[in-house]
């Protein structure tokens, strides 16, 4: 008679972010012989049988899928539940389901009993299930080290009156209301030339020849590149720009250089690079 395999319950917080890296342990948990019981959201059980039909949950004989209620109701599998209300029903509703389940899991004669817990570290309600029926768990982080870091500090930092931060609420007690109009630019561009075309503001004279060779082109294929008009950059400076851009996969590109700051000519022949310039 073979030997009796160890059962996993993997419990991962019912967002995708945390589903998908779970998933990822218990497949690998399972190819070193654990039986493997993974609970969904029934919200994300439904999600899955709708858009994937029901193979998606049928699983493999040592490797099921089971569901835990989430608090929404079926009417609502279109709407994505907001993490603010995952997160007060799993905090507060989780653990009843998850006992039932594993009770049930436990008297089932199709598989081995539970042997351990592997749950997603802001799921508590699989270490305290753990801990009521005797088995030993895992908390099973799949952020980063520092947002992990970041947890294990929130304490000291509420004690110490940095969190909750209060930068935005200084901020907006020191400054009027802001409020984003632009880009101007493209606002600009459905006037009409004809009322507004002699109301112009440049201080320098104008050169609109490349004009018409950007009419050619096709659009986003033109990389324009602007100094701004009181740059006083070196030569060497600018040309090492042309330079990049003409050793970079675009084809074409426009350098728009005031006739102010030019000084010569950059010659790129000595690098194997044939830009386009205008």
């Amino acid at each position: 008679m073979g030997s009796i395999k160890s059962h996993a319950v993997c419990l991962p917080f019912p967002a995708q972010g945390h589903i998908n890296p779970m998933m990822q342990l218990a497949k690998l948990l399972h190819s070193r012989g654990f039986h493997i019981t993974f609970v969904n959201s029934e919200f994300n059980h439904r999600r899955l049988i709708r858009f994937k039909g029901e193979e998606a949950v049928k699983g493999l004989p040592d490797f099921r899928f089971e569901a835990i209620p989430d608090g929404l109701a079926p009417s609502n599998s279109n709407a994505a539940p907001s993490v603010p209300a995952i997160f007060n029903f799993t905090r507060k509703n989780c653990l009843a389901p998850f006992l039932e389940l594993l009770s049930k899991l436990n008297s089932s004669p199709q598989m081995p009993p539970v042997t351990c817990i592997v749950c997603d570290g802001i799921m508590n309600c699989g270490t305290k299930a753990a801990q009521l029926i005797g088995v030993p768990y895992v908390q099973f982080w799949t952020s980063s080290t520092v947002s992990f870091l970041g947890f294990l500090h929130y304490k000291e930092l509420a004690q110490r009156g940095i969190v909750p931060f209060k930068v935005l609420q200084v901020l907006a007690s020191k400054s009027p209301n802001i409020y984003a109009i632009g880009p101007l630019a493209s606002l600009s561009n459905n006037l009409l030339e004809i009322q507004y075309g002699l109301l112009n503001s440049s201080l320098w004279k104008e050169d609109t020849s490349c004009i018409e060779w950007l009419n050619t082109m096709e659009p986003k294929s033109v990389v324009y590149v602007n100094y701004g008009s009181a740059a006083a950059l070196e030569w060497k400076k600018k040309a090492e720009a042309a330079i990049s851009l003409g050793g970079s996969t675009v084809t074409n590109f426009d350098r728009m250089i005031n006739e102010a700051l030019s000084h010569g000519r950059v010659e790129t022949s000595a690098f194997g690079i044939q830009p386009k310039f205008h």
